[in-house]
């Protein structure tokens, strides 16, 4: 099979859903070879790609450990100088998160999230570091409607021996099947070869979709997807993309503050790695005067939280958030950002 990826994106991507609304693609071999994968710690390195379980397990006991020295160290330091802490720093931002009401019944998962590691294990691969590319994408609305494409060395090889042990089970027509997984609504867990080295993983919905589209040799990606792809910076390490819709989504966040914002044209945001991380977004939209307005609500934003640090804060947390640049650029169409983030501060982001 010739292998027709080229450029920033799998080939395949391009038989994608059309209601995809959000993409994600990294180059791992690009991330292997930046000087970023040596300064590193294996730490850092393993919470983003290692699948051994008993490892996941080891590096979640030490982010606990990590959050409650944090936690002490904030009690002691207000006990100390007569406060009262805000509510807002007693306990730590990802336990703020937890037991929001969601359900497995009202809120699928996207295939990948268990389904990455599940492969990986299957083929006997625990750490996909030694993978090529990952590219991810989902339904922003619906996230059960998602897929991923895995560039992996040797993968029919590794597929046999999948087969081999029971971890994988091969089907007639020409998929395999990862028997322990079950995703939304009872959907098998399915894997396919479609391109050199390359497979796609699905639920039985997206997966027999895409099948299709590949065999009429047809390009359903979603349209803004598919244009903002062209505008992706060579030597990228990742990059994500978001349609209009699914960008208006994450503005309703922003509550009645969200009618002020220029009425957006999608986002990507790509990312280079050096020795440091050169983060690069641009949300196109055809509103030059709102896109002015709220470029100048930033600055203003950034230099006033920059003026009011508090002095008791430690390193540790002025380092988490690095100086952005924000600009427009110069037909008026586009908000630009920019961040440049030190490998110290990416391995704390890491390890939370």
């Amino acid at each position: 099979m010739k292998n027709r990826s080229a450029g920033n994106l799998h080939y395949p991507a391009r038989w994608l859903p059309r209601d995809f609304s959000t993409l994600y693609s990294l180059d791992i071999s690009r991330y292997r070879a930046s000087r970023m994968s040596q300064i590193l710690s294996d730490d850092a390195r393993d919470s983003v790609f290692t699948c051994d379980e008993a490892r996941i397990a080891e590096l979640k006991t030490q982010a606990d450990a990590r959050r409650e020295e944090r936690r002490a160290k904030r009690r002691a330091e207000a006990q100390a100088e007569g406060r009262e802490l805000p509510e807002d720093q007693r306990t730590d931002p990802a336990e703020q998160t937890e037991g929001n009401g969601s359900t497995q019944e009202d809120d699928y998962n996207s295939v990948y999230e268990e389904g990455r590691c599940a492969l990986a294990r299957a083929i006997g691969t625990p750490n996909t570091s030694a993978w090529t590319r990952m590219t991810s994408a989902f339904n922003t609305m619906r996230r059960e409607r998602s897929a991923a494409i895995y560039s992996i060395p040797r993968i029919e090889k590794r597929i046999s021996v999948g087969v081999a042990s029971g971890a994988l089970l091969a089907l007639d027509d020409g998929t395999w099947q990862l028997p322990d997984l079950v995703h939304a609504e009872g959907q098998r867990v399915r894997i396919a070869i479609v391109d050199l080295d390359t497979v796609l993983l699905a639920g039985d919905e997206v997966m027999d979709e895409m099948l299709t589209t590949k065999k009429a040799n047809k390009q359903t990606m979603h349209p803004a997807i598919s244009k903002l792809v062209k505008k992706v910076p060579q030597d990228v390490t990742f990059f994500t993309i978001m349609a209009p819709e699914a960008v208006k989504q994450v503005m309703l966040q922003a509550g009645k503050f969200a009618s002020l914002l220029p009425e957006p044209e999608g986002l990507l945001m790509s990312v280079v790695s050096y020795d440091y991380a050169g983060i690069f977004v641009r949300m196109p939209t055809s509103n030059a005067m709102k896109t002015s307005a709220l470029v100048s609500m930033m600055e203003w934003t950034l230099t006033k939280q920059e003026e009011e640090q508090r002095p008791h804060e430690d390193d540790e947390d002025a380092m988490r958030f690095p100086k952005m640049d924000v600009s427009q650029s110069a037909d008026g169409r586009a908000l630009l950002m920019t961040v440049v983030i030190p490998p110290e501060t990416i391995e704390r982001m890491l390890l939370e």
